[in-house]
């Protein structure tokens, strides 16, 4: 009757051990990675939109950019009569990544009428 467990199964179950915790750290990094991913994508929508809607409501937006929060925003603006467009992109200041377009369209108010 055997009382425990040869050097050879201990080792086979320390290496199965082992790949099994490197398995579920590395599956915890890349879920951590894809959530700061994430989160920093919504941030740049979040900034887009309001940035396209305080130009859209200027009579003459012009091209610029902008850095907020670790996202840079940069745009152009179309003319046309009547109004124009606006061209949006979001990508993370400083890196190589992501890149997100937006696009609106800005109406200039039409003259009031004499009373």
């Amino acid at each position: 009757m055997r009382t425990g467990h040869s050097l050879a199964e201990l080792i086979v179950a320390v290496t199965v051990l082992g790949v099994g915790l490197g398995s579920v750290s590395g599956a915890g990094v890349f879920a951590l990675r894809r959530t700061d991913d994430a989160l920093q994508r919504e941030r740049a929508v979040i900034l887009a939109v309001a940035t396209l809607d305080s130009l859209a409501a200027l009579a003459a937006p012009a091209a610029g950019d902008l850095d907020v929060s670790g996202i840079r925003l940069q745009w152009v603006v179309d003319p046309a009569e009547g109004g124009g467009d606006i061209r949006l992109w979001a990508t993370p200041a400083g890196a190589h990544g992501w890149v997100e377009h937006f696009r609106a369209r800005f109406l200039v108010p039409a003259p009031a009428l004499p009373p």
